[in-house]
C-alpha cells in the first residue's frame, strides 16, 4: 500500500479545482453551486499554508486521489460547573476523492491519518455529513468517528475519538 498525505501547495491548484467541480462533490457540499476559478483562487489562499485551514493531498501510488481538510473555528460554551465561558475549538473535517479512487478504503485511511495530525487538546474534530451520504458516513465511522445523534441544518454530526 503506497499511500501518502502531503500538505496542499500552490502546484495543486488544478487538482483541487477539478475536485471542487466534481458533480458528486457539489451534490454533497453545503454550497451546491459550481465554483469559479477566481473563487477557487480565494479558497486556495486560505488553505495553502496552514493556520486555521489545513489541507492535505491524498496520494495513492504517487497519483493525486483527493483532498482531506480541516477548518478550525472557536465557539464559547457556558460551563455551569465552573460558572465560566470556555472557548472550545472545533476542527471540521471533510474529504473528497476522485471517482476512480472511491470504494477502495482510501477515504477512511486518509481521514484517520489527518485526524492524527490535528491537535485535539482544546477541542474536537467534527464532520457534518448529509443524511443520504452513506459512503462518507461509513468512511468516517471506520476512521474512528461516531455519530453524536445531532442533526444540524440537515447534516449529521460525527465526532472523532470521544466516547
Amino acid at each position: 500500500m503506497n499511500r501518502e498525505l502531503r500538505p496542499l501547495r500552490w502546484t495543486d491548484i488544478r487538482t483541487a479545482y477539478r475536485l471542487a467541480c466534481d458533480p458528486d462533490e457539489r451534490r454533497e457540499a453545503r454550497d451546491h453551486s459550481l465554483p469559479t476559478f477566481r473563487g477557487h483562487l480565494r479558497w486556495m489562499w486560505r488553505w495553502v499554508g496552514g493556520g486555521d485551514y489545513l489541507a492535505w493531498v491524498i496520494l495513492d501510488q504517487g497519483k493525486p486521489a483527493g483532498l482531506v481538510r480541516a477548518e478550525s473555528s472557536f465557539t464559547t460554551w457556558r460551563l455551569w460547573v465552573v460558572d465560566a465561558d470556555v472557548p472550545l475549538r472545533e476542527q471540521e473535517m471533510s474529504i473528497v476523492l476522485f471517482p476512480a479512487f472511491r470504494g477502495k478504503r482510501l477515504a477512511s485511511w486518509a481521514i484517520r491519518e489527518a485526524a492524527e495530525k490535528l491537535d485535539t487538546r482544546d477541542g474536537s474534530i467534527t464532520a457534518y455529513i448529509r443524511k443520504g451520504n452513506r459512503a462518507s458516513m461509513g468512511a468516517f465511522r471506520k476512521a474512528g468517528f461516531r455519530f453524536t445523534g445531532r442533526v444540524i441544518e440537515g447534516l449529521s454530526q460525527f465526532v472523532y475519538g470521544e466516547d
